[in-house]
C-alpha cells in the first residue's frame, strides 16, 4: 500500500531542485511556439479511453494541465 509520507523520507531535498539542467523537448516546443507531441500521444490516450468508456483521470488531468501551459504560452506570445 502506498503511503504519502514515503516520499518525504526519500530525501529532504525531494522536489527542491531541477532533475536536469536541460529542458525537455516539450518545454522547448512550447517556448518556441511549436506544436508538441502532446496531442498525438496523451491526447490520443484520453480520446481512446473515453471512446472505450475507460476512466483515465490522472492521464486526463495531466493532459489538461499541459494543454493549459500550451494555451498560456501561445496567449503570451500573441500579446507581444
Amino acid at each position: 500500500m502506498f503511503r504519502p509520507d514515503y516520499l518525504d523520507a526519500l530525501s529532504p531535498q525531494s522536489g527542491e531542485s531541477q532533475l536536469t539542467k536541460h529542458p525537455g523537448s516539450m518545454a522547448q516546443d512550447i517556448e518556441a511556439g511549436r506544436e508538441t507531441e502532446l496531442e498525438a500521444m496523451t491526447g490520443y490516450v484520453v480520446r481512446k479511453a473515453k471512446e472505450l468508456g475507460v476512466p483515465v483521470p490522472v492521464t486526463e488531468s495531466v493532459y489538461r494541465m499541459a494543454k493549459g501551459l500550451e494555451y498560456a504560452a501561445n496567449a503570451r506570445r500573441a500579446k507581444h
